[in-house]
């Protein structure tokens, strides 16, 4: 099997494959520029751009504008380079993303339009965003973003009279409602182990107009002892009173685990309204 062209037909076979019955196919190449195992995919997209026309593929390429405090200011080489790079590989990014976390100048923008070869009007400012990661599609769209891309493609689209990410972060930022939910885990000190169960509260407290503060409770911890070791009393207090209200998600399945769980939920059973274990 070689590299080219079996695997990047196959690569090209299943980008194919999943833009059948939609109108645009959002393909993310991670990674960093120029990296050895990053090349078949990037390859790959250079023949797609080639088979599909220049109006059928839009490549957007997402860099780092780094602030160096010495100097006080941002630094465009590393994007000139890894622009550099893409060209080398056959690929010229038609917009620019710049991540950064102070305002870029006009000035700025110009020297990356003219060393990038691309229109000032496509490089785009990504600051950081204060609250929540949302905020960014109504900072691209400020950018105007979404109208170049649609012009690139020659699609044709409606005014849509309410912004849904609008709404999504107003509801972030100014909740009527807050819950505390307590997690019980074996992997709980990692940040990702159960980014599924936090991402998914997060988002059923947007949809019910609440802010869900997390609180992580290691299952085998002592406070989880405490937990197996205590009784639920309506009176006295426990041993162990996590500062979280109902109801409590436990993710995990091994036996030590479970038992824990078990214990939280007959812990809390006289004050909880749920109890998910999956």
């Amino acid at each position: 099997m070689q590299v080219i062209p079996h695997v990047t037909n196959e690569i090209k076979k299943r980008i194919y494959g999943g833009g059948k019955g939609v109108d645009v196919l959002i393909t993310e190449i991670g990674g960093t520029t120029g990296d050895i195992e990053g090349l078949p995919f990037l390859e790959a997209m250079r023949q797609f751009a080639l088979e599909v026309g220049p109006h059928d593929c839009v490549f957007i390429h997402v860099t780092l504008i780094p602030y160096l405090k010495a100097a006080g200011e941002l630094k465009t080489k590393p994007t000139q380079q890894s622009v550099a790079k893409l060209r080398e590989i056959g690929i010229q990014p038609h917009f620019l993303v710049c991540r950064c976390d102070h305002p870029m100048t006009p000035e700025m923008r110009e020297k990356l339009s003219m060393f990038c070869n691309v229109p000032t009007k496509a490089v785009i400012e990504e600051m950081d965003v204060q609250s929540s990661i949302y905020e960014l599609p109504l900072m691209l769209q400020k950018e105007n973003l979404d109208q170049l891309v649609v012009q690139k493609l020659g699609l044709k689209t409606r005014a849509n009279p309410t912004n849904i990410w609008a709404e999504v972060v107003r509801r972030i930022k100014s909740p009527r409602h807050e819950v505390k939910i307590g997690v019980v885990g074996k992997y709980i000190e990692l940040q990702d182990a159960y980014k599924s169960v936090y991402e998914s509260l997060s988002h059923a407290g947007i949809a019910n107009h609440a802010r869900v503060k997390i609180i992580r409770i290691d299952a085998e911890n002592s406070a989880s002892s405490a937990i197996r070791n205590s009784s639920p009393s309506p009176t006295g207090p426990t041993r162990f009173s996590p500062p979280s209200s109902p109801p409590r998600v436990s993710p995990g399945s091994t036996n030590c685990l479970i038992s824990a769980c078990a214990s939280a939920c007959r812990w809390r059973s006289s004050r909880s309204r749920a109890m998910c274990c999956g």
